[in-house]
């Protein structure tokens, strides 16, 4: 008997109609709900992780046809989701602390983990004896690192170095795959579990 009476098959697809969706999206768009924007990269992390999924979700589906089934679908699941559940908190904290944006400004920018020399002189209020570029930008003196990043061309590699601005890429691209892989994964496999017969 059906652990779900009527609604197994309507449950069943749903599930894996969202999972393939979201997979889906990701691979053909390069968008994702709350995918991090990657300048110059054309939102290939997200093109790959909609692949990735892709493939998982193939994986699935094909081991969910043994008869009787070998894979522990509801153990899966249940790991799957909180791995994105950490993911997600991780993810929400890093856009939350390294993405900003300017005011008027619809676009979101992401901030570097370290300053460059000269801009910290700046927000210090230490601006003479720095190159004129900076002495200009330092007029009048900005409050924080993004007004500064604002008001002096949005050049990210004039107010942070630049292996830190990759960094902050790096966690966000990275923690955004820990969130939407191993969920769009679990919501596949958890439809699946509650379909199979007791």
């Amino acid at each position: 008997m059906s652990q779900l009476g009527p609604l197994e098959p309507i449950v069943v697809a749903g599930g894996q109609l969202v999972a393939a969706g979201l997979a889906l999206i990701a691979l053909v768009s390069g968008k994702n709900p709350w995918s991090p924007v990657v300048p110059g990269l054309k939102n290939y992390a997200v093109r790959v992780y909609g692949a990735a999924a892709g493939v998982g979700l193939v994986y699935l589906f094909l081991a969910s046809k043994e008869r009787p089934p070998t894979f522990p679908f509801a153990t899966f699941s249940m790991f799957a989701g909180g791995i994105g559940v950490v993911g997600a908190i991780f993810y929400l904290a890093a856009r939350m602390l390294l993405c900003f944006q300017c005011t008027g400004d619809k676009a979101w920018y992401v901030r570097g983990l370290r300053l460059q020399r000269n801009a910290l002189a700046v927000l210090e209020g230490r601006i003479d004896g720095l190159p004129e570029q900076y002495a200009k930008a330092g007029r009048p003196p900005p409050t924080n690192e993004q007004e500064y990043f604002c008001k002096s061309g949005k050049d990210p590699e004039f107010v942070w170095t630049r292996t830190s601005w990759v960094a902050s890429y790096l966690i966000l691209v990275v923690s955004y795959g820990i969130l939407i892989l191993p969920l769009t994964l679990a919501i596949a496999g958890s439809s699946i579990a509650l379909g199979l017969k007791p």
